[in-house]
């Protein structure tokens, strides 16, 4: 069992988007296995949508978010012991942990997945108070509320904070655990924690910080200044982990103690060591054939990118060319004797057509980029492997259609019917250029 706050920017907080999301409204498949509300005094779906959005205006104090997303989710052994008051009773367990209790909210057991789980929409603002609930270090109680529940109704027990009290562990956030449980690549703190144990031995006998960086740099990484602490950086990427998260003593106060003021590595350093092992962002499990189907996933994405790139490139010097092409024609227009109303309506055509160009350029790039990314799809590690689940043979064999079905690019030339079509619009004023 296990319980996460799904985060939002303030900028994206919609009760009403995630309660529809939460019930499942608008959905064509049935995912919702149950759904409730709790806390209002309303009855119908919409009406308790309306009560808890005047809720939430009341309070016209507070600028952060106003909306708490939970979600909870079990493993398939467990879903025979989970029945609707189960849910419903642990969804109260969480709000009271929560301080929520007495809020409104909108929950939901959803059943699309592999892991039935549960969505819960949380108003953090009181209904008579409307005064916004802090919920600061909520991660502590969710996981308690998880033990606890797992131990009332013989759920299958997932690790939690319990587990590492007493231990020296580098703290992994639950957006590093979700990355590689969705992605099944190794994230850059897994790929730190893997040498740390050789990093910490190098550094424990380091006397300057040339020989700190020179530990870094021997795996693919270099320590930077981030804010007003540390960050260990892929050298050849732009992943970063903070430094103090994989052990305390390699926090900027602590190495500044011993070596003096922060130095980064020097030109010469950079260049004087060859790295062992660079982070690949490498799936999580390994073996011969996973090893083959993860060169074809890394060529995949590389020949989606570099496609995408060309395109990208040859829509800009279409564009260069169309407003190239439009500044030649305005200064003829501008130099034709006529009229004053004559030349305003030249000038409305003219405008008209030069819009309609850039209209037709911009479907055609969209065009094109629609086209590559239906042939090479941008699919996660575990999506490539769900999608090439077969025998090798098929593998082959859809590997050939997907490289044939690649589209060559198009010229890079504005097309010419466009720039017929926009000599014809200035033809009809043709008669009264004198």
């Amino acid at each position: 069992m296990i319980a996460k706050r799904i985060d939002h920017e303030p900028r994206n907080d919609n009760f009403r988007a995630l309660a529809l999301y939460v019930a499942g409204i608008g959905d064509a498949d049935d995912k919702v296995l149950m759904k409730w509300t709790a806390g209002c005094q309303m009855d119908d779906f919409y009406d308790t949508l309306k009560e808890i959005e005047a809720v939430q205006a009341k309070n016209t104090r507070s600028q952060k978010n106003k909306t708490y997303h939970l979600m909870v989710s079990w493993r398939p052994e467990d879903v025979a012991k989970l029945k609707p008051e189960v849910f419903q009773e642990i969804e109260r367990e969480f709000a009271a942990a929560l301080g929520l209790a007495e809020h409104q909210r909108q929950a939901g057991v959803h059943q699309n997945t592999d892991h039935i789980h549960l969505h819960v929409a949380y108003n953090l603002v009181h209904p008579e108070k409307f005064t916004r609930h802090s919920t600061f270090q909520d991660f502590p109680a969710l996981s308690r509320v998880c033990r606890a529940m797992e131990e009332k109704y013989g759920l299958t027990v997932d690790k939690g904070l319990e587990d590492n009290k007493g231990q020296e562990k580098p703290k992994v956030s639950v957006k590093v655990k979700t990355i590689e449980a969705q992605s099944g690549r190794e994230t850059l703190f897994s790929y730190v924690q893997r040498h740390k144990s050789e990093i910490a031995t190098a550094l424990g006998e380091a006397k300057s910080w040339k020989e700190i960086q020179a530990a870094f740099l021997k795996y693919g990484l270099t320590l930077k200044l981030s804010g007003n602490g540390l960050a260990i950086k892929d050298r050849f990427g732009k992943h970063s982990v903070k430094a103090s998260d994989m052990d305390r003593a390699w926090s900027k106060t602590r190495l500044e103690i011993r070596f003096g003021p922060f130095e980064d590595p020097t030109p010469d350093l950079l260049k004087g060591i060859e790295a062992i092992e660079t982070y690949m962002a490498a799936p999580l499990e390994v073996g011969p054939e996973r090893e083959e189907l993860y060169r074809r996933f890394q060529e995949e994405r590389a020949a989606r990118k570099a496609t995408l790139g060309e395109i990208e490139k040859a829509g800009r010097r279409r564009y260069a060319d169309w407003r190239e092409q439009w500044q030649r024609k305005k200064l003829e227009i501008k130099r034709l004797p006529m009229l004053r109303q004559d030349r305003q309506r030249l000038w409305r055509e003219a405008a008209q057509r030069e819009r309609e160009e850039l209209a037709a350029l911009r479907a055609k790039t969209i065009d094109e980029r629609k086209a590559v990314r239906v042939a090479l799809p941008a699919v996660s590690w575990r999506d490539f492997l769900k999608s090439r689940a077969g025998n090798e043979e098929q593998l082959l064999q859809r590997e050939e259609k997907e490289r044939a079905a690649v589209l060559p690019l198009e010229s890079d030339r504005i097309n010419t019917s466009l720039v017929e079509r926009a000599d014809e619009s200035l033809k009809p004023a043709a008669g009264i250029w004198r």
